[in-house]
Parts: C-alpha cells; sequence; structure tokens
C-alpha cells in the first residue's frame, strides 16, 4: 500500500496486492462506517445480488460470519465505491474506493461487531467489501485506490483506469 499526497491536506491510498495461488484469491478491506455503496462513474448503483459468501477449505479468515453479503460477478466496468462514515461530531464524511475494470467479482457485506472503531461504531458491524477471483492474482493483480473526504461527490479523484502494461509482469 502506498500514500500519495496531493496537497497539504489531501491525499490518497493506492494498494495493489498480488498472489500466484492458482485455486482463488480474496482481496478483503473494511471501513468505519454505516453503509457502501457502488456505482458506476456517473452514478448509477451497480445491481448486487443477494448470496452467501464462498467457502473454500477450513475457511480460516472467517469469512462464514459476512452478514447481508451482496455479490457482483465479472465487473468489466471502472467501479466507485462509498463509504458513508460519521465522525465523532456527528458530520458525514466519506471514504471514496476506486476499482478499475478487472472481470473479477465484488461482494459487499457486514463484518461482525467490532470493539476498536471508536465510540460511534463499536459493538456494531461494519461496511467491508471483498474481491475474490479464482485464479491467480499476479498477473492481473487487485488495485483499489482510497481516498477520504468531507465531500460525497469526492475529492480529487475522479476516476482511474487500469495500465495493462504494469500488470502483466510475469516475474515473481
Amino acid at each position: 500500500m502506498g500514500i500519495v499526497r496531493t496537497s497539504d491536506s489531501t491525499g490518497y491510498y493506492i494498494d495493489i496486492y498480488r498472489s500466484d495461488n492458482e485455486v482463488s484469491n480474496d482481496y478483503i478491506y473494511h471501513n468505519i462506517g454505516d453503509t457502501l455503496v457502488f456505482s458506476d462513474y456517473d452514478g448509477n448503483p451497480l445491481q448486487m445480488e443477494t448470496v452467501t459468501y464462498p467457502l473454500m477449505g477450513d475457511d480460516y479468515p472467517g469469512f462464514r460470519f459476512f452478514s447481508n453479503v451482496e455479490r457482483k460477478e465479472d465487473v468489466n466496468q471502472d467501479v466507485k465505491g462509498t463509504f458513508h462514515v460519521k465522525n465523532r461530531a456527528g458530520e458525514e464524511t466519506f471514504m471514496h474506493l476506486f476499482l478499475p475494470a478487472s472481470g473479477k467479482t465484488y461482494y459487499r457485506a457486514k463484518s461482525p461487531a467490532v470493539k476498536t472503531a471508536g465510540r460511534q461504531y463499536a459493538h456494531q458491524p461494519l461496511p467491508l467489501f471483498t474481491m475474490r477471483s479464482e485464479k491467480e492474482a499476479w498477473s492481473q493483480p487487485f488495485i483499489a485506490i482510497f481516498e477520504p473526504s468531507k465531500n460525497k461527490a469526492g475529492g480529487t479523484i475522479t476516476s482511474v483506469e487500469r495500465i495493462p502494461e504494469l500488470c502483466n509482469d510475469q516475474t515473481r
């Protein structure tokens, strides 16, 4: 994960996760907040279907404990996600998420109740998302860009795109 400062008071995080596990791979992120909304760049919500999270083997990460699980399969468009959060003063703030088109499956769910999220979210389930790939994620890594903002419409980022030349390195 890297942090990119765009000014004294703004910036964003970029996370690129590679895995050479050939069976399946999962990328998971949870944030404090009340909701997570996925949409296209025009603001149209993604149509998600209610499912259970797919489990493999002994489920050591505990995916079976996710609730309100929804899925969008084979997403081949750029996606924006918005975590809606209230700070301690009750003011609404946001964590914006940008996912370049990848063909991966996206899940949105709630975590088990947490104890370390600050008093306004203590002992509540939190919104999370996962990306899942039923193949290696080395040549097609998981990529997520996060930008905190006080603006519902977003901060300085308006769109992201995958640069294929940077993703196709076969060196391990």
